[in-house]
């Protein structure tokens, strides 16, 4: 029995309008024509970049895998840490499974897979901008990346601009490309975000975003070509989808401003802060809302009736309100907040507690971290023996997508809440 092969690319922020004309984008088209699709995979809370691939490559929701938000809430005024480590994952990945099991892993550029050396053989994680300002993106990835893939950063290292678009995504397909023309990985996780950094500098559909995605479509390309290459084309499964949709955005909301303007931070003459009983954590076109004393059941309800207030008002960039329980109940979302504020489909936050409230944007701009089956949804694509052609499915979970690579991979799924999508597979 032939060993299998299983490629996952994640084109971030790829919507399904952006492959109606599949005239622009022929890898896609290629992939599309020799395998299946689904029009709509629903996304989960909040719908950004960090939690969705924690759901990816595990099966489970936030609340399972303890990934939240992009980034961990830190001090105000300071960067904050981004959830990016495999250590950090509270669940078993789609690497653990495969490493279970003897087989080759890699990942390029896929969030929370830093520091996996021992589940992921050929390991190129996500860097983020302040680890790249701290220490210089060739001593990072040397730092960072497995010591197998040193020879093919430095002689590809050139292609980068530190994390300018579309260089970065250049530089990732030609790395993924060579590992699996040298190491043919059983499984490679592989995270293109040009299409996402269009979409936040120019607005949800436009000529730049356009054009990005054609860009990916050639990077998709490299690793179809790279299999061929590598003479297992035939034996090689390849599932393109997206993480996450967008909302047009028109303006940002400091709501840790209006937090201080009800009293709930205290501010020095400078403007500083110097105590805080209820704060504001951005998740982009939602918040989620942490208490000092989260046992504190006045302040709590102080809180949530000034939120629902708010939320009366046009100007507050509030659409609704949730309590931690709501969402742990309709969203399997849980952290250490203790309620999220989701947006009214024209706003994103902003952690800034200065004056003004709210803020302009004065350039087409969208953004995610919405309710996810909100906007315009992302699609899938797959094609290789697993999979049957010609078959469209109208929707499925982005939960679904781990499940269905172990079922491809001959690995268990047991405790992945996701569910494998037979009706994408050929009977074996």
């Amino acid at each position: 029995m032939k060993q299998p092969y299983l490629v996952v690319i994640s084109i971030d922020a790829l919507v399904g309008e952006d492959i109606k004309d599949l005239s622009l984008t022929p890898n896609l088209r290629y992939i599309k024509e020799r395998g299946s699709m689904v029009e709509a995979v629903r996304s989960i809370y909040p719908s950004l970049t960090h939690p969705a691939h924690a759901v990816m490559m595990s099966g489970n929701p936030p609340r399972v895998t303890g990934v939240y938000a992009n980034t961990h809430m830190g001090k105000f005024g300071e960067q904050e840490r981004w959830f990016n480590r495999l250590s950090e994952m509270g669940c078993p990945t789609l690497f653990h499974l495969a490493k279970q099991r003897g087989m080759r892993t890699a990942a390029c550029r896929w969030p929370l897979t830093a520091g996996g050396f021992s589940q992921i053989d050929y390991l190129i994680p996500e860097v983020t901008g302040d680890e790249i300002e701290a220490k210089g993106m060739e001593a990072l990835l040397k730092e960072a990346a497995s010591p197998s893939l040193h020879p093919i950063i430095a002689e590809h290292l050139p292609l980068l601009d530190g994390k300018v678009q579309p260089a970065e995504d250049r530089f990732s397909a030609t790395v993924a490309a060579q590992i699996i023309e040298r190491f043919k990985p059983n499984l490679l996780l592989t995270h293109p975000a040009f299409v996402d950094t269009a979409r936040h500098h120019h607005g949800l559909f436009g000529p730049e975003v356009t054009e990005a995605v054609r860009t990916v479509d050639g990077f998709v390309g490299l690793l179809i070509e790279a299999a061929d290459r590598a003479g297992i084309l035939e034996e090689t499964n390849f599932i393109v989808l997206g993480d996450h949709g967008h909302l047009a955005g028109e303006r940002s909301i400091a709501l840790n401003a209006r937090l201080a303007e009800a009293g709930l931070i205290e501010l020095d003459r400078s403007r500083a802060v110097t105590a805080w009983k209820a704060r504001s954590h951005a998740t982009g076109l939602s918040a989620q809302i942490y208490l000092k004393d989260e046992k504190d059941s006045r302040l709590s309800a102080q809180v949530e009736e000034l939120l629902n207030t708010w939320a009366q008002e046009e100007e507050s960039g509030i659409g609704e309100v949730f309590t931690k329980e709501e969402v742990q109940a309709h969203f399997d979302l849980d952290g250490p907040f203790s309620f999220v504020v989701e947006g009214d489909g024209r706003s994103q936050f902003i952690d800034d507690w200065r004056e003004p409230i709210v803020r302009p944007l004065h350039h087409p701009s969208s953004s995610h971290g919405h309710l996810p089956y909100r906007g315009h949804q992302p699609p899938l694509l797959c094609m290789g023996p697993a999979f049957t052609e010609g078959v469209i499915l109208n929707g499925c979970s982005l939960l679904d997508l781990a499940p269905t690579a172990a079922a491809i991979l001959g690995l268990e799924s047991d405790g992945m809440q996701g569910r494998v999508l037979t009706e994408l597979l050929t009977d074996r």
